[in-house]
């Protein structure tokens, strides 16, 4: 599918936002996929027309983006992704932004590219804390988290969970407070730090 062939069918429908980064549950540390070959992308969209038409370019874009990734083309997926963020910096979009930053973050993660990882997902944190996006936060410092165990920065991931931990108590979200626990868990068992590992394992299952 195209962009152009994916146009007309956002242009029928009302507006849609894009969609969240957190299309992916928090791994617990699973390993990068094998990137493959896909399709090639289409072309960034001209700049000019009217911003109702560029924000349904936007969305075409971000739902491509998702398919690539889906499919494990992740370098399609961060041209389609980036062609995203561009529009949505041109429509002064942003959540949107945030959202094609975070995107952008876990294609460059499933690359292996952990440090564009972190700076593509700090990005999008502050972009979280700056609209008040409290879900967004969360999910933005648990992926923050998973980049930098990626890294073997275990303090810095231990750090970014403990935040993402709190703020899914606060909003209620116990599914990510247990993938947020299980990753601290995980974590700890990696420093060695057993007792504290086995803690926040019993914790998740309470």
């Amino acid at each position: 599918l195209s962009l152009h062939d994916a146009l007309p069918i956002y242009h029928a429908r009302p507006r849609r936002r894009w969609p969240d980064d957190d299309r992916h549950a928090p791994e617990e540390h699973a390993q990068p996929r094998a990137p493959r070959a896909g399709p090639p992308a289409p072309p960034a969209p001209p700049a000019h027309e009217d911003p109702s038409r560029r924000e349904g370019e936007g969305t075409a874009l971000a739902n491509l983006g998702n398919a690539n990734d889906h499919l494990g083309h992740y370098a399609k997926a961060v041209e389609h992704y980036t062609a995203g963020l561009a529009i949505s910096r041109e429509v002064g979009d942003r959540r949107c932004e945030g959202n094609a930053l975070g995107n952008l973050g876990i294609a460059y993660k499933n690359l292996g590219q952990y440090d564009k990882a972190v700076e593509h997902y700090t990005q999008a944190l502050a972009i979280s804390r700056e609209i008040g996006d409290r879900q967004g936060e969360g999910n933005r410092l648990g992926n923050l988290g998973n980049a930098y165990y990626s890294l073997g920065q275990f303090d810095k991931a231990i750090e970014h969970y403990d935040q993402a931990l709190v703020i899914f108590r606060e909003i209620g979200d116990r599914q990510k407070g247990g993938n947020s626990l299980a990753n601290l868990g995980n974590t700890y068992s990696s420093l060695g730090q057993f007792d504290k590992a086995i803690d926040r394992k019993s914790t998740r299952l309470n």
